[in-house]
């Protein structure tokens, strides 16, 4: 859809879809006088980006359209950003109002936040906002894989700004308000590929020579068709493709980052696959069609979802997994999959949920206090949500014991552990979703309310 109306108007999405492209308008409004020039197109570098992305695609990673495309930009720069800001908003009002006695707004903790991924984003997002303050839609028109995608599109538009040569007086206003820094007063030109169809050169020219429609028939004088990719750039994209493509296969390995240096009588806990979001159906699936948003990782309520590092390979940095250092998946919420754009997490009911298996527990007995310290604990099992984790008598200690059938992966038991630097219980991800066993029916054993069934009056 997007493509079919870059063909029929140019590059209009970039101005009025595009959310990096709106917040790079603002940021050039907020610089009123602005005067930009005409800079020649940069097709070799364009060129590569367009085979970048294609070379990447084809070699099944999406790692450079993930990491540079605008939705994914915005994404993440407004859910990584948007909770630490809220929270130092928050506690700052409640700090001024204990001032003044008024108790009215509580305190927010800052847990659950990903202030690694927080600050890359902020990084890129800081960095974006200078460039579009310094050249407007330079990004737009180097940088990013939409953009250059897009350029090649609107090479065929039937809609585009144009000049009308026999009035127009080249006085260069238009080219000093143009942001894509595409049109060449002098010589009468647009290049349409750069062009995000702002009709700001339109309302600033004093004699009306421009005109926005369906280009005339005769070229005027001075005015160039639009530059199209040569032969030779054809077949340089074309033999790095046959020749490149075939082999590039970005590292797929799941395992976890390394655990944090710690007490070294503890066993070291690596995850060999990384936990994917209920309604994910496993890895495969999940990084084939997940974009790096994070806005499942914004509507988490437990925040056990996160991005990841190295969990997917290179090829799925900033991708979303389950780590329960954070909190845990709650058998009542499937708002991943309510959110998600792309189709990356299904939104599965709760019931289907409730019995999808994300991964297993495993039990690391040297690491347990149980076994270290000889005392009682059994935090796991208390907070297993399906009774998989089970506390039996070995040598005089309750020990855990963790039945794989009913486990659904949820984190519940690791997130409780207390044991650190490293977990006595671990969640050990599936790499394909299952279908996890619904827990025995436990009998239920009368509570002692601590009154006398006969006289109804306490001990």
């Amino acid at each position: 859809m997007v493509v079919g109306v870059t063909l029929l108007f140019g590059r209009i999405y970039c101005s009025v879809v595009c959310p990096l492209g709106i917040l790079f308008d603002g940021v050039s409004r907020s610089r009123p006088g602005r005067r930009y020039r005409f800079y020649p197109p940069r097709h070799g570098l364009r060129v590569c980006v367009v085979a970048l992305i294609l070379i990447c695609v084809v070699g099944g990673s999406f790692v450079f359209v993930e990491l540079f495309e605008p939705f994914g930009i915005f994404g993440r720069s407004a859910t990584l950003m948007a909770r630490p800001l809220a929270i130092v908003a928050n506690n700052g009002l409640s700090r001024l109002l204990e001032m003044g006695g008024l108790y009215l707004v509580p305190p927010w903790p800052l847990s659950g936040i990903a202030w690694r991924a927080t600050a890359l984003a902020a990084i890129i997002l800081a960095f974006l906002v200078w460039l579009a303050r310094r050249r407007g839609r330079l990004y737009c028109n180097t940088l990013c894989p939409v953009g250059a995608v897009l350029g090649l599109c609107s090479l065929g538009a039937r809609q585009r700004v144009w000049f009308d040569v026999s009035t127009c007086t080249s006085c260069g206003r238009c080219s000093r308000v143009c942001k894509a820094e595409c049109i060449d007063s002098q010589a009468m030109s647009v290049d349409v590929t750069r062009c995000v169809v702002c009709f700001n050169c339109l309302d600033t020219c004093p004699a009306g020579s421009l005109s926005y429609g369906k280009r005339p028939p005769l070229l005027g004088a001075g005015e160039e068709p639009p530059e199209h990719f040569s032969s030779e750039r054809r077949a340089l994209i074309l033999s790095a493709l046959v020749t490149v493509a075939p082999g590039v296969r970005l590292p797929t390995a799941h395992a976890q980052e390394q655990p944090r240096p710690g007490d070294r009588s503890l066993t070291p806990v690596v995850r060999a696959c990384p936990i994917t979001p209920p309604g994910s159906r496993g890895v495969d699936h999940f990084t084939r069609r997940c974009i790096s948003c994070l806005r499942c990782v914004g509507a988490c309520p437990s925040q056990v979802l996160q991005p990841s590092w190295t969990g997917y390979g290179l090829s799925g940095l900033m991708m979303p997994s389950l780590q329960p250092r954070f909190g845990y998946c709650h058998n009542g919420c499937n708002l991943c999959g309510q959110v998600c754009p792309t189709g990356a997490i299904e939104d599965i009911s709760l019931e289907e949920k409730q019995v999808t298996q994300l991964g297993k527990a495993m039990f690391v007995r040297e690491n347990c206090i149980v076994v270290l310290n000889r005392t009682e604990c059994g935090a796991c099992s208390e907070h297993c949500p399906t009774k998989a984790v089970d506390m039996v008598v070995e040598k005089g200690l309750r020990v855990p014991v963790v039945n794989p059938d009913t486990c659904i992966g949820c984190g519940a038991c690791e997130h409780a552990c207390p044991t650190k630097p490293f977990k006595a219980i671990y969640v050990e991800g599936n790499r394909v979703h299952v279908a996890a066993k619904k827990p025995e029916a436990q009998p239920s054993k009368p509570q002692d309310t601590g009154f006398r069934e006969t006289t109804g009056f306490p001990f």
